[in-house]
C-alpha cells in the first residue's frame, strides 16, 4: 500500500512539473503545417489565445492561435539598429528620452505587417505599434514589468 502511495505520489508531483499549458491539437497541427522547421517550442496562454515561442532560422518568433487553431499573427524579433529610420524618427520626436527594450516585426492575418516596440521613457513603459511609414497604429502604456499588462490605449496618430 506504502509503495502505491509513494507511485502516486511520484506521478502527481512529475505532472505538476509539467511544462507548458495543455495545447489543443488543432492549435498544434496547425503551428506545425505553418512551421514545420521551429525549433525550442514552447507553449503559453494569454488571454484565452494559445502563444507559441520558438526559434526559426535562429530568429526568436512567436505565433499566436485561437483555440480553434486560427492563426492570427507571427512576430519575428528584430535588432533595435534594424527598426527602419522613420519610425526611430517618430520615437525621438514623440519621447524626449527612451530606450528600447524589445522589437517586432508583426504579420497578422489579414496580411498587414507592422512593427511593435517597447520603450521605456521618463514616465513609463509603452507598446507602440507602427507602420514602417512611421504612422502609429496603436500606443498601450505598460503597467507591470509583464509586457501583456497595460492600463489603457493611449491616443492614435
Amino acid at each position: 500500500m506504502k509503495r502505491a502511495l509513494v507511485i502516486l505520489f511520484v506521478l502527481f508531483s512529475m505532472a505538476s512539473f509539467a511544462e507548458g499549458p495543455v495545447v489543443p491539437k488543432e492549435v498544434k497541427a496547425n503551428f506545425t503545417q505553418k512551421f514545420e522547421l521551429a525549433e525550442d517550442v514552447s507553449w503559453e496562454v494569454r488571454e484565452g489565445l494559445f502563444e507559441a515561442s520558438f526559434y526559426l532560422d535562429d530568429e526568436l518568433t512567436l505565433a499566436l492561435y485561437t483555440a480553434k487553431g486560427e492563426w492570427l499573427e507571427t512576430a519575428t524579433s528584430i535588432y533595435s539598429e534594424d527598426i527602419p529610420e522613420k519610425i526611430l524618427d517618430v520615437l525621438a520626436q514623440k519621447y524626449d528620452s527612451y530606450n528600447i527594450e524589445s522589437a517586432y516585426i508583426v504579420i497578422d492575418n489579414g496580411n498587414q505587417s507592422f512593427y511593435s516596440t517597447i520603450v521605456e521613457t521618463e514616465d513609463g513603459r509603452y507598446q507602440l505599434k507602427m507602420l514602417m511609414t512611421g504612422k502609429i497604429l496603436e500606443i498601450k502604456k505598460l503597467v507591470a514589468a509583464d509586457d501583456n499588462q497595460v492600463a489603457e490605449d493611449e491616443e492614435e496618430e
